[in-house]
């Protein structure tokens, strides 16, 4: 054979060797950069229950919720649900998700233990439960109490040992 031929044949070997070469360097990158990214959003991840949990939580601790709020004082009583403000309006006030995208987010039923007939639901919610939490709470029912909110004596209010049930609807997409 002569040099020329020798010559572009190698040339032609190179090419497709180095074509190769860099498919294979192509996907190598990407498969190392899906792998990386996987593994941090795992590491970053929350559990669902511990999410829904501290989502939650502003229902019985915010006054924006459910949470005793002392008129005179303003005092919030953290863990004590106003038996006044346990309203579906209340509820739209306190935890409302997008109306398009609320499908995927967390969304709640709410149930005392004394008025099981009675739920709130946030307007997602699709009776399609993944899981329960249970709070022991306390309920105040009637009017203002005495100066330091708690005169459960009092003929103006009363509070009560009682147990949210919180239904948690975890994306339904």
């Amino acid at each position: 054979m002569n040099k020329k031929a020798e010559s572009s044949f190698e040339n032609a070997q190179t090419i497709i060797f180095f074509t190769v070469m860099m498919f294979a360097a192509t996907i190598l990158i990407f498969t190392f950069a899906f792998l990386l990214n996987s593994y941090q959003r795992g590491l970053t991840d929350l559990p669902g229950k511990f999410e829904a949990e501290m989502v939650s939580l502003r229902f019985a601790n915010s006054p924006d919720c459910f949470a005793y709020q002392d008129a005179e004082t303003k005092r919030i009583f953290p863990g004590i649900i106003d038996a006044d403000k346990f309203n579906q309006q209340q509820l739209q006030v306190c935890y409302r998700t997008d109306g398009q995208s609320g499908k995927e987010a967390l969304n709640f039923r709410l149930q005392l233990e004394s008025s099981l007939k009675n739920s709130l639901k946030t307007n997602n919610y699709f009776n399609v439960d993944s899981f329960t939490i249970v709070k022991d709470v306390v309920v105040k029912t009637g009017a203002a109490s005495g100066q330091d909110g708690f005169n459960a004596g009092s003929s103006k209010g009363k509070f009560s040992q009682d147990k949210l049930f919180i239904y948690v609807q975890d994306g339904l997409i």
